[in-house]
């Protein structure tokens, strides 16, 4: 392990120390750069064996660092880990596009890096040992020239058929083996009897369950190292956190890309057969790729302004030599014909310091001297050609240099863009907002007698059903039967006298009403329930005295529960009475309980900042308890038939959005469109695109109306998924159109 060499770019000097103490106590050999431009100055030179950046980066940014590393030849195929802060689809999927490996968002776990760490480094050394290998040259290749992945059987476990085709389609297309099973026993069954190369679990399979799918696979010996990929809509970190933490290498949460799976799938592929050895890699190439013209070119665009591309100078024909070589010819004549001794040459080099008397010399002064008029004509002629030559030179270096700028504004017309597309297609739209709740009972009544006394009996234990009208708990009635007795017997007597005119009327009527009075003091000593439901939350004992303020018990009424949900401030716009809820609980997961919106209280809560909501959901067969944890996700926008496209799809202007096409002549198309609703991850569109056709995904920076396009892929939408926000707090924002 000691020979492999890490690079990490990060302008956070104390997390690269922490990284570089990681990787180096693990026996790698790790270097790092703090700016993009020391990490392109190290990177030929060091051809480490793995990069790892941060989005981040100053005066570049990760996204334009990725791209520039792998135009450069030496080190284009070394795998890059994305290490981030930013934890959003849109930058995962955008790290991926640029060409990165992986993606890690920070905190991290050290044995989460390590692991990632791991598997690339396993992944590179398995291409590099089979693209070495002349048997490697003879291999089919699966997919574009220089796409190199590893072929593998896959088993899928979903109950879901219409998506689990979806996936072995897009398997196949790549070379792969795959088959699926609708339920967890049957998966562990046929994983037993005949292990794959990897799964593909959901989280909601029948009759186990993912989670303790993945279990047992990992407590097996023959599937204990089989890689596992989560496929699921659950997408809360405490899932995530679960799948991880029982072996799972990957999470991913539906809807999904295509591309953004089968690299996750080729990635622990490699990783996997590069640990077993002897496994073929499809497509592997041992001859160097072609330099893409679309990203070379605008990449040398951007660099440019770093370091301007000198511009070659043109071949200028040399100067005619026929005027400098008649001066020589001539100054030399008058010498040869005479030849003076050497005597008075050696003079003239003894007297430097004075001045010679060049008539008597005879040298090359002396004959100018004496020659002025043909020494005015040489120069003359001298200094004209050199004035030619030079317009001549400037020309040449003009026109070549216009020649260049017209090459490349012509390269640029011509480049094919690299691109992405997605077919528009009607289809069901939802905007979720996910949130975790808590299960209260649909009514719940604290139960206290009216008066004082001794608790005499209590009729019923915590947990018990309560019938309407059963007597709960009773008090001592001694005091109270011997006031009513006492009344009793003074009305008797007073309604005797008043028959015989001995007392008032007034007098009669006082009497009635302390019997009264006496009666109802014995209804008091008598708890009974006023509705169906169960006992909790006891508070008295037999023989204890109590008041009127001491609490017997709550009755709760589960007929039908309340799921109470906080929702943000900036979120509670979008939430009224009436919508769909719908929730699950850990006791029963794959149980999905149905109600509606039923109450928003007005009162913003403490520091958190939410309001409660209160949905109201019937409770048969009384699954639902008080206190239960409920995931909750609320539909806030739902409409059947219509076209949504990815928001990366669209770019926003003055007049309005607008997007590209593929049009005729294979050609890019920009279209103005209407929206009807944006949430976080797609956008609902009103008018303005036509069910069928092509949308560009994904917008390259280099594209623009009427660029030559190259479709790299196409992504199949997943007819009927709802589209998800995510997590709670992270739903998009509804926009109308004008």
């Amino acid at each position: 392990m000691s020979c492999v060499r890490i690079l990490v770019v990060d302008d956070d000097p104390q997390l690269c120390q922490v990284v570089t103490q990681i990787l180096a106590d693990t026996g790698y050999e790790t270097s790092f750069a703090q700016t993009a431009e020391e990490a392109l100055t190290q990177a030929p030179t060091l051809k480490p064996d793995l990069f790892i950046l941060d989005m981040e980066i100053p005066k570049m940014g990760g996204f334009v660092l990725c791209q520039r590393l792998r135009a450069l030849e030496p080190i284009k195929d070394t795998p890059i880990l994305v290490l981030s802060v930013r934890d959003s689809d849109y930058d995962r999927q955008a790290a991926f596009n640029f060409g990165a490996n992986q993606y890690l968002t920070k905190p991290f776990r050290r044995s989460q890096l390590i692991k990632e760490v791991e598997t690339l480094v396993n992944a590179r050394k398995a291409a590099l040992s089979k693209a070495a290998s002349p048997a490697s040259v003879e291999k089919g290749v699966v997919g574009a020239e220089g796409d190199s992945h590893v072929r593998g059987r896959i088993q899928i476990v979903d109950d879901d058929i219409q998506l689990c085709e979806v996936i072995m389609d897009t398997l196949k297309e790549r070379g792969h083996e795959a088959s699926f099973i609708q339920t967890a026993e049957e998966g562990l069954e046929k994983a037993l009897q005949d292990p794959p190369d990897l799964f593909i679990l959901d989280l909601e399979v029948p009759k186990m369950g993912g989670l303790v799918l993945c279990q047992k696979l990992k407590d097996n010996p023959k599937t204990k190292e089989v890689p596992v990929i989560f496929l699921t809509v659950r997408d809360s970190d405490f899932d995530r956190q679960t799948a991880l933490s029982l072996g799972a290498d990957q999470y991913i949460t539906k809807p999904f890309r295509r591309s953004y799976l089968t690299k996750e799938v080729e990635t622990l592929l490699a990783s996997y057969k590069g640990a077993k050895g002897g496994e073929d890699i499809v497509g592997a190439s041992i001859k160097a790729a072609p330099k893409p013209p679309a990203k070379s070119f605008l990449i040398e665009e951007e660099e440019k302004p770093v370091l301007p591309k000198p511009v070659p100078l043109p071949i200028v024909p040399p100067m005619p030599p026929a005027q400098p070589v008649p001066v020589a010819e001539v100054v030399a004549v008058p010498q040869a014909a005479p030849r003076a001794p050497s005597a008075p040459e050696k003079k003239v080099e003894a007297k430097a310091p004075a001045v010679p008397d060049n008539k008597k010399s005879g040298g090359f002064m002396g004959w100018i001297q004496s020659h002025k008029a043909i020494s005015i004509g040489i120069a003359s002629i001298l200094l004209a050609g050199i004035i030619v030559g030079t317009i001549l030179t400037l020309k040449h270096m003009n026109s070549k240099k216009e020649e260049a700028v017209q090459k490349e504004k012509k390269a640029a017309e011509l480049t094919e863009v690299s691109v992405n597309i997605m077919q528009a297609v009607p289809a069901p739209f939802q905007d979720i907002l996910s949130a975790v709740g808590t299960v209260a009972g649909g009514s719940e009544i604290e139960l206290r007698f009216q008066t004082e006394g001794n608790v005499r009996s209590l009729n019923v234990r915590e947990g018990d059903n309560v019938r309407k009208g059963q007597v709960i708990a009773q008090l001592d009635q001694t005091q109270s039967r011997i006031k009513l007795e006492k009344s009793k017997s003074e009305y008797f007597r007073y309604e005797k006298l008043y028959a015989l005119g001995g007392v008032s009327k007034d007098r009669l009527e006082e009497a009635k009403a302390q019997y009264d009075f006496a009666q109802s003091e014995i209804s008091k000593t008598v708890l009974v329930a006023t509705q169906e439901g169960i006992f909790g939350d006891k508070g008295i004992e037999v023989g204890e005295f109590i008041t009127s303020q001491k609490k017997v018990g709550t009755l709760v009424s589960l007929n039908s529960v309340l799921i109470r949900i906080g929702v943000i401030e900036k979120e509670i716009d979008k939430i009224f009475p009436g919508q769909q809820v719908t929730a699950t609980v850990e006791t029963y997961p794959n149980v999905e309980f149905k109600g509606k919106v039923e109450n928003i209280s007005p009162l913003v809560q403490g520091q958190s900042k939410t309001l409660m909501v209160e949905a109201r959901v019937p409770n048969t067969g009384k699954l639902l308890l008080p206190g239960m944890f409920a995931r909750s996700r609320i539909i806030i926008f739902e409409k059947d038939n219509v076209i949504s496209v990815p928001n990366d799809a669209l770019e926003k202007t003055q007049e309005g959005y607008r997007l590209y096409v593929v049009g005729k002549e294979n050609k890019a198309e920009m279209r103005p469109v209407q929206v009807g609703y944006v949430s976080l991850t797609h956008t609902v569109i009103t008018s303005g695109l036509i069910s069928g056709e092509q949308v560009i995904i994904q917008r390259p920076q280099e594209l623009k109306e009427g660029s030559p396009l190259k479709v790299i892929d196409v992504e199949k939408p997943v007819s009927g998924s709802p589209q998800q926000t995510g997590s709670q707090g992270a739903s998009g924002e509804q926009s109308q159109t004008e």
